[in-house]
C-alpha cells in the first residue's frame, strides 16, 4: 500500500507582524513562520496580512498601507509556495489603498483584499469609500 500525499491546507487568516509589543524587531518571524509549516504533518500554507504596529499605522497614515502591505511581501518573496500575501488597505485613504492594492495584487502577486476591518476602522462595507476597492479586487 501506496503511502498519500499529505493534504494540502491552506489557513487564510493569519496577522504577522515582524515587529513586537515592546517595539523591538522580531528577526526570526521568518523561520518561526516556516517552522509552524515544517512540523504540520500536512501541507501547510498561510495566507498572511498584517497585524500589531503596522495595523494601528495604517489607520492613521496613508503611508502606513504600504509599510504594513512592504512588510507581507518581504515574508512571502521569502517563502514561495508556503506563505502568500493578503493586501490589507484602509478606505479612509482611498488613494494610498488603490495604489497598494495595484502594487499587492497586480504586481507582487498577492492573492487576496483583506481582512477588511470595518469594525476598527470605522467604516461601512457598503460605504462610498469601500466600493473602487471592491472594484479593483474583483477585476
Amino acid at each position: 500500500m501506496s503511502e498519500q500525499p499529505a493534504r494540502t491546507w491552506i489557513d487564510a487568516h493569519i496577522h504577522v507582524s515582524d515587529i513586537g509589543r515592546d517595539g523591538a524587531v522580531r528577526e526570526s518571524m521568518l523561520a518561526d513562520l516556516l517552522e509552524v509549516l515544517d512540523r504540520s504533518e500536512a501541507d501547510l500554507r498561510f495566507i498572511i496580512s498584517p497585524d500589531g504596529p503596522y495595523f494601528s499605522r495604517m489607520m492613521q497614515d496613508p503611508t502606513g498601507i504600504m509599510e504594513a502591505n512592504s512588510m507581507i511581501h518581504r515574508l512571502v518573496r521569502a517563502a514561495p509556495d508556503r506563505l502568500y500575501g493578503a493586501c490589507m488597505v484602509n478606505p479612509h485613504f482611498p488613494d494610498a489603498s488603490l495604489r497598494a492594492m495595484e502594487t499587492c495584487i497586480g504586481d507582487w502577486g498577492f492573492v487576496m483584499l483583506g481582512e477588511m476591518l470595518q469594525y476598527m476602522m470605522g467604516y461601512r462595507m457598503d460605504g462610498d469609500e469601500v466600493e473602487p476597492l471592491l472594484r479593483l479586487a474583483e477585476q
